[in-house]
């Protein structure tokens, strides 16, 4: 019965841990640490843009190796092949 005293301030500690526990894991959720495929769904948003773009041009290989810095998604996904990149802008496969 002498210890009634002592464990209250024990549990009051172990409940303060898990509360700062709690808040470090929201803050890192929010921050995107716990969040790796919002990264890949903006680099799959870049692609499209970058096909669509292209697509003004009909896909035009010339038009693209002329003018790889305004395709960079494109370029560096495909190391700057054209027939790769309008392969995958076009839906078809390898």
């Amino acid at each position: 019965m002498k210890l009634k005293g002592i464990s209250l301030s024990i549990e009051t500690i172990v409940i303060i841990i898990v509360c700062v526990l709690v808040l470090v894991v929201t803050v890192l959720f929010f921050s995107g640490v716990f969040n790796p495929g919002a990264e890949t769904v903006a680099d799959q948003a870049a692609l499209s843009k970058e096909c669509l773009e292209w697509g003004w041009h009909n896909h035009d290989n010339d038009y693209f190796k002329a003018h790889l810095e305004d395709y960079p998604a494109l370029s560096n996904t495909f190391s700057g092949d054209p027939v790769k990149a309008e392969k995958y802008c076009k839906g078809e496969k390898e």
